[in-house]
Formats: structure tokens, C-alpha cells, sequence
């Protein structure tokens, strides 16, 4: 998600920045940010994660397993 003010995508800075971003169904997927509901047990869902993974190695990134971007808690 975008700051509104300066326009810069969101990176979140610690696990608790994730948890209130959840809460307040402001969860959104960028360039850093990834979330899967599980990593999967079929070899194509296990490559998919791994894409996923490998994307964050320039920049960095957080992978938010047991959470899709589109659930609130």
C-alpha cells in the first residue's frame, strides 16, 4: 500500500507493524510484502513458494504464511 502523503510503498519494519496492518484490513502485497494462506503440499505450490522466496533476494522482503492479503483478523 501506498503512503498517501509521500506515495512510498509500504515496508513493514517488525511482526507487530504486519499484526495492526491485518487488524485494520489495510494488508495489501508489494514489492516486499508476500502472504500465502499455506505453502502448499503439491510440487507446484511448493515451486510457487519458493518463486515467491527467491523474489525477496535483491531487495528483501517478508513472506506472511497462514494469512492471505485479502483476510482481516
Amino acid at each position: 500500500m501506498a503512503n498517501q502523503i509521500t506515495g512510498e510503498l509500504w515496508a513493514p519494519a517488525d511482526e507487530e507493524s504486519i499484526a495492526v496492518a491485518l487488524a485494520a484490513g489495510t494488508f495489501e502485497e508489494s514489492h516486499w510484502v508476500d502472504a500465502k494462506a499455506a505453502t502448499g503440499d503439491k510440487d507446484h505450490q511448493r515451486k510457487e513458494t519458493a518463486r515467491d522466496i527467491a523474489s525477496f533476494a535483491n531487495d528483501g522482503g517478508v513472506l506472511v504464511v497462514g494469512r492471505h492479503s485479502s483476510w482481516s483478523r
